[in-house]
């Protein structure tokens, strides 16, 4: 019996790329529970539409206030002041600006080269080159 070796040169799919394929699987995992029991519904009496809205606001406001603590908590133990990172930022893009104008394929106003012309004779519909006189 043969062994199947691993492919040790294949990549490994990313965070977000494995994150979607698990909802992909509970979602169609929810679909064929739905589909093998129509009676299974959710309880009636809720507005089950404004509970989902109000999750996915809690879930950004929780989401936009754990970033600003960890920006805030980043800022004070590396003790760099906003003036601080702005110079650096700046200072990035004055070398990023001058490398690209030291390079003049990269400049944004250069015009393409011409094409060199084709030296082949030029033909007609019936094949025979444009400059040759048909026969009679």
């Amino acid at each position: 019996m043969a062994t199947v070796k691993p492919n040790l040169n294949r990549k490994q799919p990313c965070a977000v790329c494995m994150r979607i394929r698990k909802f992909l699987y509970v979602a169609v995992a929810l679909l064929a529970v739905m589909w093998l029991k129509p009676e299974w519904r959710l309880p009636a009496g809720f507005n089950y539409s404004a509970i989902v809205g109000d999750l996915f606001l809690a879930a950004f406001v929780l989401v936009f206030a754990y970033k600003w603590w960890e920006h805030k908590r980043d800022v004070a133990k590396n003790g760099d002041s906003e003036e601080e990172r702005f110079e650096r930022l700046r200072q990035r893009t004055a070398s990023i600006v001058a490398d690209l104008e030291s390079e003049p394929q990269h400049q944004i106003d250069a015009q393409p080269q011409p094409q060199p012309q084709s030296k082949l004779p030029e033909q007609t519909v019936s094949g025979h080159n444009a400059t040759e006189r048909p026969h009679a």
